[in-house]
């Protein structure tokens, strides 16, 4: 008897949530019993494009000319990317999650960068 009582309450709480997500305000019931739960595919703008970890650099691609470029510091320490031999880019990014973005160079290339902090640490940004 009890899960019977169970299982009558958790129909109808299932049918009332299906029922309200009703975009014309009219409720009606579920064509099964499936759940489809989806999502908005994810936008290069949620990847980001340099990835600093274990003290290196992990470049996703080629960028375009001009277009902002993304770098997520996954590592406890603070770090930078500063383009060697010119002045093309130079940014800070904190430690521990740290977040920071560069405008790509205009003109197509290969830029080699560094870490100011860490001497060991080098990187190549493509620019297409």
């Amino acid at each position: 008897m009890r899960a019977a009582a169970t299982t009558a309450v958790l129909a109808a709480v299932t049918t009332f949530l299906l029922g309200g997500c009703s975009s014309s305000g009219e409720s009606s019931p579920p064509s099964s019993n499936a759940i489809a739960i989806t999502s908005a595919p994810a936008t290069n703008a949620s990847v980001p494009d340099i990835v600093i970890s274990n003290f290196g650099y992990a470049v996703r691609g080629p960028v375009k000319p001009g277009q902002q470029v993304s770098v997520v510091n996954d590592d406890q320490a603070n770090h930078s990317l500063a383009s060697d031999g010119n002045d093309a880019f130079d940014v800070r990014v904190s430690g521990g999650g740290g977040i920071a973005t560069l405008t790509a160079p205009m003109t197509p290339g290969a830029y080699e960068f560094h870490c100011k902090y860490h001497a060991s640490m080098h990187g190549t940004l493509v620019v297409q």
